[in-house]
């Protein structure tokens, strides 16, 4: 992917190419969509969403898809400029030219994950959530996730209280984790009650009685089935990383 780096070539080029990588990114097959973001590319070779595309479609294995993403970054902090990023940091996403950005910081941190590099993972969302604090892209959640799983109960914290207000089921089970690593029996059965009352459809899947789903659906309702599977994919590897915290779960009754 070396040859895309290169120079912007004024709004008007951005503009039409950001527009092509949109129906790129709405495009009924891989094929389509490729044909697309290689021509958003040649129309704006700054265009971070088309890039995300190819990079997508080009690699090979993890490592390849993390090298590239990594590039693609790259290319979207050149693309915006370091003055922009002094000048807006603390509320990106607001900006309409931030979320391609956004967006490849996303993908490149949930990839991470997935090859096992948590800590590069929490780094990214950590740089995230400093450029936008209203965190519009629910990165709290994961990074909530890797929190758990890694024992730092004080960041966990640090969330909780940045986000006090957040009453989803995803806080809510995470609560009753921390509450039972920070051995605080009452604390536990107090956040257990407050999670059940919110989505009970959660507790299977952390006691194991019901598997994490390979897929993620697209789309959920707050409470339903669909919000328990987000749920698990985003905690249940915390809640599994303490077998002492699933017993507690299992007799809690």
């Amino acid at each position: 992917m070396g040859e895309l780096f290169g120079h912007p070539r004024g709004k008007d080029a951005r503009f039409r190419a950001q527009q092509l990588a949109y129906d790129a990114m709405e495009a009924g097959s891989p094929e389509r969509a490729l044909k697309l973001a290689n021509k958003a590319v040649e129309t704006h070779n700054g265009c971070v969403d088309a890039l995300l595309i190819i990079a997508q479609a080009s690699s090979q294995d993890l490592d390849e898809l993390i090298q590239h993403l990594h590039m693609v970054i790259e290319i979207g902090v050149r693309d915006l400029g370091e003055d922009f990023f002094e000048e807006n940091t603390g509320h990106f996403w607001g900006l309409l030219e931030t979320r391609p950005y956004m967006r490849a910081r996303s993908t490149l941190a949930e990839v991470l994950l997935e090859a096992g590099r948590v800590d590069e993972a929490v780094e990214l969302y950590e740089g995230s959530l400093r450029l936008n604090p209203n965190d519009n892209q629910g990165i709290r959640c994961p990074l909530l996730g890797c929190y758990l799983e890694a024992d730092d109960l004080d960041g966990a914290r640090r969330l909780f209280d940045e986000y006090e207000d957040e009453g989803s089921a995803m806080f809510l089970w995470s609560r009753v984790l921390e509450r039972v690593l920070s051995e605080d029996e009452g604390g536990a059965r107090k956040a257990l009650a407050d999670a059940r009352k919110t989505n009970k459809h959660v507790e299977p899947y952390l006691t194991g009685a019901k598997q994490k789903p390979k897929r993620m659906p697209d789309y959920y309702g707050f409470g339903d089935e669909n919000e328990a599977k987000v749920c698990a994919g985003a905690i249940g590897g915390a809640w599994k990383k303490h077998p002492k915290a699933v017993r507690w779960l299992k007799q809690a009754g």
